[in-house]
């Protein structure tokens, strides 16, 4: 089962815990190639679809200039660790693919693609 890792010359703050779906909810400190801004997950939904549950994800997202984009997202039915994200940008929309870390409840890491080169992207949670 895959994971995120984030790799730092300096050490990365986080609380230890084991970690759960919920802790998704909140806000989060993201940067993508360079590109920061705050993901906010407002909740996780549980639907009915056909013969499957899926864990929809409500959130948006505020760039550092302060212009919002609308988010559209799920839990993966088989690891509730990765979150599968699309950001409406401006212009563009953009997937990510987010894994967060089992022992700490704030620390996230994963890949975006932009133009068919894959970035690394990370998140920590602020709120």
């Amino acid at each position: 089962m895959p994971y995120g890792v984030v790799l730092d010359r300096i050490a990365i703050p986080g609380n230890h815990g084991q970690s759960d779906r919920n802790d998704w909810v909140g806000n989060w400190a993201m940067d993508h190639d360079g590109w920061q801004g705050t993901l906010s997950i407002t909740a996780l939904t549980d639907v009915d679809v056909v013969f499957w549950k899926l864990t929809k994800v409500t959130a948006e997202y505020t760039a550092a200039n302060g212009v919002i984009s609308s988010v559209t997202g799920y839990l993966d039915l088989n690891n509730p660790q990765c979150l599968c994200l699309t950001i409406a940008f401006p212009g563009n929309s953009q997937p990510f693919t987010i894994y967060k870390f089992s022992w700490e409840t704030d620390n996230a890491a994963g890949t975006t693609v932009w133009s068919g080169t894959t970035y690394g992207v990370r998140l920590h949670k602020i709120a």
